[in-house]
């Protein structure tokens, strides 16, 4: 059994779309529309290592940075695994592709000591609070987006946080001393700006 690329792709899109979040769905289609144009629209039983080497060559020589790499060969690996799958291909043809050494890089760290300074350059309350939500919980810009008052529990000391990367779930994040001083700051100072009680289906910043 075979299909033209293009039809496979389409059809293993179709599923991607269906079955993961819009953001995985996007980047399976443009990693596998990359490899379509670099390979031509081959009927799928013609794929060979041959085919996948060139992708990954292609990538490197047009300036992608290792993880880009990696990561679009990973797309075309599940690619391939779900042709196997379906027997649109006999082998998986990207078995003889290596992962690319990704160079360590010095992280910038901000030391304990520089915490207060650094929430002090905020030049407005809801900046503060967005650099002390990712000081002290190293939340991501979407988990603090979709945060709401009602997430944060000061008796119990716990923010209930929705993580989004990947199958979407509630973390029940500590809350320490120095961030629960920032939430009370916080909310007495959001409160005044709104001119009203704060409810718990607010969005907390």
């Amino acid at each position: 059994m075979s299909k033209p690329l293009s039809d496979a792709l389409d059809m293993y899109l179709t599923y991607r779309r269906t079955a993961f979040k819009k953001g995985t769905a996007l980047a399976s289609e443009q990693s596998l529309r990359q490899f379509l144009s670099v390979v031509g629209n081959i009927q799928t039983k013609s794929l060979e290592p041959r085919h996948a080497e060139k992708f990954q060559s292609w990538l490197l020589t047009t300036g992608k940075k290792p993880n880009t790499v990696n990561g679009r060969m990973s797309q075309l690996s599940a690619f391939a695994k779900w042709l196997t799958a379906h027997r649109l291909v006999s082998t998986n043809f990207c078995g003889t592709v290596r992962t690319i050494p990704v160079p360590k890089r010095a992280r910038l760290r901000i030391p304990a000591t520089e915490f207060t300074r650094l929430l002090d350059t905020a030049s407005r309350p809801d900046r503060r609070m967005v650099i002390a939500l990712g000081l002290f919980l190293f939340l991501r810009s979407g988990e603090i987006r979709t945060l709401r008052v009602g997430d944060v529990d000061l008796d119990a000391g716990v923010v209930h946080v929705t993580v989004h990367k990947g199958r979407s779930q509630v973390d029940e994040m500590p809350i320490c001393y120095e961030l629960d001083q920032e939430l009370r700051q916080w909310f007495i100072a959001y409160a005044h700006d709104i001119g009203r009680p704060l409810r718990a289906s607010d969005i907390l910043v």
